[in-house]
């Protein structure tokens, strides 16, 4: 039995780890799901502001750059732009998990592989001749989930009772 005023782990009033019926058929709150949805549109929106951001950029760098090393600065832009949106994703995915933090994982990963071929398609528009290391689009994903991960993991580390 336990005290009213002292909250209980799901599986504790059992004593075993399966977790109690109702816990299983509880559907998700369609705000959340919604708001999740949303945050993957949203980044896979970010790849027109990352395009453009690319294509402004990769003329400024081309010019700085000696002529053999042009296309890689080209590259090297949108690479930079795409790790720089993983992290910042990351940073939200870490301090904002959400009520259901896979779930939302999940969808901002895909919403950034979106991106990565919208922010390439948009440069391509919009002028930037072409991209010699196609990966460099796709880079904001396995950024954010790196951080992610590693975020996890140390923080399992650190409790590994949850």
């Amino acid at each position: 039995m336990s005290d009213p005023g002292v909250p209980t782990a799901p599986f504790a009033d059992s004593g075993s780890a399966q977790p109690r019926s109702e816990e299983l058929t509880q559907s998700p709150r369609p705000g959340a799901v919604r708001r999740d949805v949303l945050l993957a549109v949203a980044l896979a929106a970010s790849g027109l502001f990352v395009g453009a951001a690319w294509r402004l950029l990769a003329e400024f760098a081309a010019k700085r750059a000696e002529e053999l090393e042009a296309p890689a600065a080209v590259d090297l832009t949108l690479a930079v732009l795409n790790v720089a949106l993983g992290v910042g994703v990351a940073v939200v995915l870490i301090m904002r998990p959400g009520p259901d933090p896979v779930r939302r994982f999940l969808l901002a990963i895909a919403g950034l592989v979106i991106e990565g071929a919208v922010a390439w398609g948009v440069g391509v528009l919009l002028g930037v001749a072409h991209l010699g290391a196609v990966g460099a689009a796709f880079l904001a994903a396995p950024t954010a989930a790196l951080i992610v991960f590693g975020s996890t993991f140390v923080g399992y580390l650190r409790n590994p009772e949850g």
